[in-house]
């Protein structure tokens, strides 16, 4: 895999009701933390994308456990944007 470009442009929507500022968030993780860091981690990646959305798309990778925790392991790793988990 190539280096991920931080440089995205992303038109304003169109529509009359539509809120103008289209912007992505990224975030810098390191590979573990001690469990106290990781619940606040997930509650940033809740907030910003979510809870039941993360939720029913890292289940919906299956039954496995491994492949739920790829699964979320990927979603940290790329830019991931709500559409994505859709």
């Amino acid at each position: 895999m190539g280096a991920i470009s931080p440089r995205v442009f992303a038109p304003d929507p169109d529509g009359d009701n539509s809120y103008p500022i289209v912007c992505y968030t990224w975030l810098l993780c390191h590979a573990s933390y001690d469990s106290a860091k990781t619940q606040v981690l997930k509650g940033v990646i809740n907030y910003g994308l979510g809870l039941e959305m993360v939720k029913a798309h890292v289940e919906a990778a299956g039954n496995d456990a491994a492949a739920r925790w790829q699964e979320m392991a990927r979603i940290l790793s790329e830019p991931t944007s709500p559409a994505d988990l859709l």
